[in-house]
């Protein structure tokens, strides 16, 4: 008697989560992560670094491969594979700049674990440099997990993640203006 109870409070446990999950994902749950960080460089060397998405590989740490499919001068789309702690995952993106605007966009239509991407760096001129401003959402198509795995996602890669490309925009443009080469040229 106490087996079957055990599994009908199971049964119903899981029945609760389902559709509480699949509430979430119908009222368009998503993850937003909201970061700031300055730099030592104006916008426009912003926007050069972060529209050569073949360098992520060397900015975003989960990033291990990065294939161009398509670009034009103010847009790229791309495909990055990479790990994380939840597997090996892959998505396709859009990006896109306006350097009069001083931003560049990006939003991904396909990828691993139905996980749906968009996202903004705002470039804010401050004295001495630029704020970065990222803000991105992150929702999944899956239903039921979806909102599980965005969670998750924005602890175990998402934010870290991104946080870690702002520090290493900052980090390789304020290399190139200490150089040697960047201070003669002053």
């Amino acid at each position: 008697m106490d087996k079957k109870r055990t599994a009908g409070a199971m049964a119903g446990a899981a029945l609760a989560a389902a559709v509480v999950g699949e509430m979430l994902r119908r009222n368009g749950y998503s993850v937003n992560v909201r970061l700031q960080r300055p730099v030592r460089a104006d916008a426009r060397a912003i926007i050069d670094l972060v529209g050569r998405v073949e360098r992520e590989v060397e900015l975003i740490p989960a990033v291990r491969e990065v294939t161009i499919l398509a670009e034009s001068p103010e847009a790229v789309r791309y495909r990055v594979q990479g790990t994380s702690p939840l597997g090996a995952w892959w998505a396709e993106y859009h990006k896109w700049w306006d350097y009069g605007a001083g931003s560049v966009g990006w939003a991904s239509d396909k990828g691993s674990f139905g996980l749906r991407q968009r996202g903004q760096l705002n470039l804010e001129p401050i004295p001495g440099g630029t704020e970065m401003v990222l803000t991105t959402e992150y929702t999944s198509v899956w239903p039921v997990v979806g909102p599980a795995i965005a969670a998750a996602g924005k602890t175990l890669l998402v934010e870290p993640n991104f946080r870690a490309w702002l520090d290493n925009i900052a980090l390789v443009l304020e290399a190139e203006t200490d150089s040697p080469q960047a201070r003669a040229a002053s």
